[in-house]
């Protein structure tokens, strides 16, 4: 599919669209022909944050704070477990057994001054992961 950047001059609208110049003058009403327009409301990333976590063999539930965020607000964050590159979304699972019931769940979050991880385990082993984390510029609000 051709690509098509157009800019205007005279507003500084930037568009770059499948050739669909509807997407130019109305960019929500024709989004599957956008792949960038200067008029939307991108997220930003203005912190990324790494580390190391580790989770002891057993069963059961516990939250860790991973670090402050330092943002007004609960911020959105994402996460990714490295270096396999397994994204941290909804409860991810990280660990398995042959039993339907034995596992690990890690869960990633923020409150209004950290960002969290809460974990639930069923018979699991002892794990370490090291993650990298994204904040963005937008809160759940």
């Amino acid at each position: 599919m051709a690509k098509t950047l157009y800019a205007r001059g005279s507003d500084g609208t930037v568009v770059i669209h499948d050739g669909t110049s509807a997407a130019v003058d109305n960019p929500l009403g024709n989004l599957r022909h956008l792949f960038f327009h200067s008029s939307l409301d991108y997220l930003a990333v203005v912190s990324e944050h790494t580390g190391t976590l580790a989770c002891g063999a057993g069963s059961g539930s516990t939250s860790r704070s991973l670090f402050a965020h330092g943002r007004t607000g609960t911020p959105l964050v994402a996460g990714v477990l490295v270096p396999s590159g397994q994204p941290l979304v909804g409860t991810t699972i990280t660990w398995m057994a042959p039993s339907p019931c034995d596992f690990r769940g890690l869960t990633l979050g923020s409150t209004d001054t950290h960002v969290v991880i809460h974990e639930i385990a069923v018979k699991a082993p002892a794990q370490t992961f090291n993650y990298r984390i994204f904040v963005f510029d937008r809160n759940f609000q």
